[in-house]
């Protein structure tokens, strides 16, 4: 069990790195399915870099680490969940980040229909 409690930073860090970078892409995706367009689209730039990622990545770091701490306080079988708690947690925060940031008005109804694209889970609200 010490080697869980050694765990958590080193896993909540990287989540959170990881999930920064995973809302950004999932943010571009959706961009460049809904409005193909040359050059820099509305997912680059400064408010991306600047905003989005570190923004993410704080929110995600706490969240998880919330998580991770919380189930491991259990002390119960359930406390080997903890990292598993900690990935829910995290990919939650994808989820609002990439709704927050995703605005369907500017999406063209011609590429996206119903202001989202084909692969983007119908059960998932965008």
């Amino acid at each position: 069990m010490t080697w869980l409690r050694r765990l958590g930073p080193v896993w909540c860090l990287a989540l959170s790195v990881a999930a920064a970078f995973a809302a950004v892409w999932i943010q571009g995706r959706l961009y460049a399915a809904c409005e193909p367009q040359t050059g820099p689209g509305p997912a680059d730039g400064p408010y991306v870099w600047f905003f989005v990622i570190p923004a993410t990545a704080v929110v995600v770091l706490a969240a998880s680490s919330a998580g991770y701490i919380l189930t491991m306080r259990a002390r119960t079988p359930v406390s080997y969940l903890a990292p598993a708690v900690a990935l829910v947690a995290a990919c939650l925060v994808v989820w609002g980040a990439v709704a927050w940031n995703y605005d369907p008005d500017t999406m063209t109804e011609i590429w996206c229909n119903g202001g989202k694209p084909d692969w983007w889970p119908s059960w998932l609200p965008l």
